[in-house]
């Protein structure tokens, strides 16, 4: 039956809110299998076959749902429109050749030509202006087995109708078939007397007020969906109708079985303290969301059964009843487990009255923005029939192996079955997340209702500790060495001397100093700090140029006993002297021209250039250093503007320098150039690995430093074997670096980056060089680097990992709980390398070291990094940004890291910075400054533009940047790290909204957008979400400009274009839109048939009346 034909109509009424939400959906992700139920069983005998088929047409013919078609176009609202009758055609298959067994039906995902059926089959759309909307697919795999697959869309159907539907059907069987008739009053015949149009009424005379009263007092304080951890965020291409650029969402569905015995157990617990299994299911997926939001109190759907108690025979009767409702769950830590789960079944029956409610309108009496989901998450605990003999022994014929799956638009929906096995089926949305994770969540899930079943028997205090316990990864730990063989790094170097006494030890320009040099005038300052300035084991300071004289100064204070303090001449004074202070520096090593930035009674100032080098002394420097004494001092900047001191001991020096050494295979016949400034904690590695190990240290003047063709020169000329340094100088060398030098020769460099997150696309450049590539990572408070990873090509993110020796990682939640796989944490680091803590600051040390309680170990003492990671199925870790550059815009969490590795997967930029600008007044949007590479010549107006293309493909709207902007360098901190700060203080212009429409397109997408969205005036910079849209809106709007345009859009158009501007562009340029004026006589015509239809209507009622 077609909607349009009214001569075939029967009865036309609305859709019930669920309803609607689900024909949005349907027309939003086609072929892609959105709520599409696929019921299938297995006919053990000799079948029937006209019975078969005549039993399906009987069913057709007696339910008006089954007959049912929806109109949406050119209506005030969508309508579901009941034909006098609908025509089905058995789909038979022979598939007597594949010699299936019928015993594998019991676990159908045995067999994979079954389910390559079943996803095509899935994924074949309904037309839903057209009646039945249900298919049946019959499979003959023996003469006495068929399996038989009923698909049909959850528009007409819930699952309480199933077994009420499949009864029927085996009644009218029976019939066909002349076996064992049942008596008279069960036959069924004629029409259903409970048409589905009395539940429609039903719904229509509720009271919403009352309603909407309860949904705002239950949901307040609620303003975003809980997180899953391990969600990805939906991008708009997920739902592009453009097959060639992307593919369908693809979903999936893992299965798991509770063991008989803890499923009788959870059943018997449930009874004993008057409980549903129901209950037991969403309590098990409240602990688990819990968990993987990292939140005390969360939101996930419910599917609540939806039949009012007052309409009559409300147990009998078929249709789509169920209406998907919010729950909302506190983990109360103040209650047992029991009371805690009879609260939570309370809470599921205050909601009663109100369960009809449309979703969207329970949303808008929320702070949840229109434009994001109330939850991405739906429990769904059903009662379908299960494996049974339901025909008399005379049949001849049996069903088994029933199955049902169904697919929603939730990321994540959990469908839970009673018995004596308690079924879970868990379908994920593979495209948002790796299975790997999916497969560990649901072994969770299987966990905690193991404990549940068990609660008797566990020392349990609360709900959350039903969370099973998870003990950190194998990859997370790093070789353990024997760390009472490690040597203080001066006491290496030294040895070194000895042995390569005349090898070039420093060569800085045309200056060089053997071993044999270096060592000695290294030794007499120190003997003189010993002797002439009396010196203990203090901090000295060192504010000297980058020299030789830097590299004695800094070997003399570790001989004399002392620990060294990094200064650099380029900070401002006040700094300086802050940091002179706060070190409580005995002295500071420096030069007559920079003397007086640190000049202070309380500092002795120690003039290299007036120092007697010369100074005959009789001894070596006293050996004085334990491995647990400070090797140096290092200040970095502090969120409140004061610098924090973080203290280094010897031996966390020296197994960074013998981990490392091991790690990149240093040796010393190599030579390593230093490009970074004293002051930032990774100089130290470069002048203290090559010196330790017998290599040769290449400096060059400060100046040279920001030359990248100098240094590239330099490179090559010195033969340079490694180089590290941040990616911001990496940058720098290889926008200098010409493309005949790459793999110019056989020398096998070793290239190390780290101080931040390394590009893709720059990992991809200096791979291009031929030499090894390192991603280290490691915060100043963990010695420099604690993790060191090889980098191969192929990455679409840079993952960071392979800790070092003895050291661990740990990924934590904000309550240092260990996350479950894939869920995002704060890195935490343990071992040999942790600092003391920071330098008389009890306070700060307190809040960022802290003990870890990690299961069947001893507590362990751990850096917060405020770093935010996820581990991936490989054992690595994914960088997520900063913690604190997580971000909040209207309701929505995001990443800047992620919109920068989005922006950055384009070919042809090179580096992205997101930052957060506030206008003030309470006004802030996202900005992007990007590096393009060098071989791009497209105007910036237009690379904008594309480049907005490729991000909607990336990214969801809310995460989109309001501005971009090119530049050709970013801003640098004195550390060689990008200036985040300076960036996002500098304003993109960009249009204001209230700019009223200019073009006639506009202005007359402007009208349709001023009567959906009931408001008066609409700029074209206005944003169709944030203006109060929403799905149902969006059809409205779709219809509109359809009727009154003539323009056809795809509804995905809506969310790609959010803004007036956007979508009057898009059409402009859509080379692709269908103007439909050749329908509109047919359209016309049909809107009279279902006007003349109602008017029939009413003057039946009349009569009846």
């Amino acid at each position: 039956m077609n909607a349009e034909d009214g001569q075939q109509i029967l009865d036309l009424y609305p859709l019930s809110p669920v309803q609607q939400g689900m024909l949005f959906h349907g027309l939003l992700e086609q072929h892609a299998g959105v709520y599409v139920v696929q019921v299938s069983f297995s006919l053990i005998g000799d079948l029937n076959q006209d019975a078969f088929e005549s039993a399906w047409n009987q069913l057709i013919h007696r339910h008006d749902p089954l007959r049912t078609a929806f109109v949406w176009e050119q209506v005030d609202q969508p309508l579901q429109v009941v034909g006098k009758k609908a025509a089905l055609t058995i789909n038979k298959l022979d598939w007597e050749s594949k010699n299936i067994e019928k015993d594998r039906f019991k676990n159908p995902e045995t067999i994979p030509d079954y389910q390559e059926w079943l996803s095509i089959d899935r994924m074949r759309e309904f037309n839903f202006s057209s009646a039945p909307l249900m298919r049946v697919t019959q499979f003959r795999i023996a003469e006495d087995h068929h399996r038989v697959v009923w698909t049909y869309h959850h528009l007409l159907l819930d699952g309480w109708s199933l077994p009420l539907l499949l009864k029927e059907w085996i009644t009218a069987y029976q019939i066909q078939s002349q076996t064992s008739l049942p008596k008279p009053e069960t036959a069924i015949s004629g029409r259903s007397l409970h048409p589905f149009r009395d539940y429609i009424s039903w719904l229509q005379s509720q009271d919403d007020v009352k309603a909407k009263r309860f949904w705002k007092s239950y949901l307040e304080g609620f303003t975003s969906s809980t997180p899953i951890g391990i969600l990805r965020p939906p991008t708009l291409a997920t739902h592009s109708d453009n097959q060639q650029s992307q593919e369908t969402p693809k979903s999936q569905t893992l299965r798991r079985s509770l063991a008989p015995e803890t499923s009788q157990k959870l059943t018997e617990f449930a009874q004993r303290h008057r409980l549903t299994l129901s209950t037991l299911i969403q309590a098990a997926w409240a602990i688990l969301l819990s968990r993987y939001a990292d939140q005390d109190e969360v939101v996930f759907g419910v599917a609540r059964s939806g039949r009012p108690a007052d309409l009559t025979q409300i147990e009998n009767r078929v249709g789509m009843h169920i209406n998907t409702l919010p729950l909302r769950v506190c983990l109360n830590r103040k209650k047992s487990p029991v009371a805690w789960l009879q609260d939570l079944q309370a809470h599921g029956e205050r909601q009663q009255p109100f369960e009809w409610m449309a979703l969207t309108d329970i949303q808008s009496q929320t702070d949840v923005p229109r434009n994001q989901p109330l939850f991405e998450s739906v429990v769904i605990f059903e009662n379908y029939p299960v494996e049974s003999n339901h025909l008399p022994d005379d049949a001849k014929l049996s069903i088994a192996h029933v199955n049902v799956d169904e697919k929603t638009h939730y990321p994540f929906a959990l469908f839970a079955s009673g018995g004596e096995e308690i079924e879970l089926c868990l379908h994920f949305q593979l495209n948002r997340c790796d299975k790997h994770d999916v497969e560990c969540m649901i072994d969770f899930l299987n966990s905690i209702l193991t404990r549940l079943a068990n609660l008797g028997d566990l020392p349990v205090e609360d709900s959350s500790s039903l969370f099973p316990a998870l003990r950190r990864p194998t990859e997370f730990e790093g070789p353990t060495t024997i760390t009472s063989q490690l040597e203080c790094a001066h006491q290496s170097f030294t040895r070194a001397a000895r042995i390569h006494g005349d090898k070039s030890a420093i060569e800085c320009g045309e200056q060089i100093l053997t071993y044999q040099e270096l060592d000695q005038q290294s030794s007499k300052l120190a003997v003189a700090l010993q002797n002439d300035f009396k010196v203990g084991k203090e901090a000295i300071g060192i504010l000297l140029p980058r020299s030789p004289e830097m590299v004695i100064a800094m070997l003399a204070i570790l001989k004399a006993g002392c620990h060294f303090v990094p200064l650099d001449p380029s900070h401002p004074k006040d700094r300086l002297i802050d940091i002179a202070k706060d070190g409580d520096l005995r002295a500071v090593i420096t030069l007559t021209s920079t003397r007086h930035l640190v000049e202070s009674e309380s500092i002795e100032i120690i003039d290299f250039e007036t120092w007697d080098a010369s100074a005959v002394y009789s001894s070596e420097p006293q050996e004085r250093v334990s491995p647990s004494d400070l090797a140096y001092l290092i200040f970095t900047s502090g969120t409140t503007g004061r610098p924090k001191g973080v203290p280094i001991t010897h031996l966390s020096l020296a197994n960074l320098l013998q981990s490392i050494e091991s790690r990149i295979e240093f040796k010393q016949d190599q030579c390593l150039l230093s490009l970074t400034t004293f002051a930032f904690d990774i100089a130290t590695l470069e002048l203290l690995l090559p010196l330790t190990r017998g290599a040769t240290l290449v400096l060059t003047d400060d100046q040279k430093l920001k030359d990248g063709g100098h240094l590239v020169d330099l490179i090559n000329e010195r033969d340079i074997d490694v180089v590290q340094a941040t990616p911001a100088a990496w940058r720098m060398i290889m926008s200098c670096w010409p493309h005949e030098h790459h793999k110019q020769d056989d020398r096998k460099r070793t290239f190390l980056c780290g101080g931040e997150a390394l590009p893709v696309s720059l990992a991809d450049e200096l791979l291009k060089t031929g030499s090894t590539i390192w991603n280290v990572y490691g915060p100043t408070e963990t010695t420099i680097w604690s993790g060191a990873l090889r980098i191969d090509g192929n990455k679409e993110s840079m993952p960071i990992g392979g800790p070092l020796d003895n050291t661990s990682f740990h990924i934590v939640d904000s309550k240092l709980r260990p996350v479950p796989p894939g869920v995002p944490g704060e890195l935490c680091i343990g071992g040999i390398g942790l600092s003391p803590g920071y330098h008389q600051r009890p306070d700060l040390t307190r809040e960022r070291f802290v003990q870890l309680d990690e299961a069947d170990s001893n507590p362990i003492r751990v850096y917060r990094t405020g770093d935010s990671v996820r581990q991936t199925p490989d054992g690595l870790m994914e960088f997520l940004g900063r913690m604190d550059s997580q971000i909040k815009l209207r309701g929505h969490r995001i990443e800047l890291g992620e919109i920068e590795t989005a922006m950055e997967s384009h070919g042809e930029v090179e580096e992205a910075v997101a930052v957060l600008h506030d206008f003030g007044e309470g006004e802030q949007c996202i900005q992007v400054f990007y590096r393009r590479s060098r071989n791009s010549e497209e105007p910036e107006e237009t690379f904008n533009t594309d480049l907005r293309r490729h991000l909607s493909g990336k990214l969801p709207a809310y995460m989109l940047p309001a501005g971009m902007r090119e530049l050709d360098r970013f801003p640098i901190t004195p550390n060689g790290k990008t200036d985040r700060k300076t960036l996002s203080s500098m304003r993109i212009t960009r249009a204001s909204s209230g700019i009223p429409p200019q073009t006639q397109l506009e202005r007359d997408l402007a009208k349709v957008w001023k009567r959906v969205l009931k408001t008066d005036t609409v700029g074209i910079h206005d944003n169709f979400f944030e203006m109060g849209g929403h799905s149902l809106l969006i059809l409205t709007a779709q219809n509109e400009i359809r009727e009154q345009m003539g323009i056809k859009l795809p509804i995905i158009d809506f969310f790609q274009h959010p803004s007036l501007h956007a979508l009057a562009n898009h059409i402009n340029h859509q080379t692709t839109i269908h103007r439909d004026t050749d329908r509109s006589g047919a359209l016309k015509a049909g809107r009279s048939r279902l006007m003349r239809r109602r008017q029939n209507q009413t003057t039946d009622q009349d009569k009846t009346g």
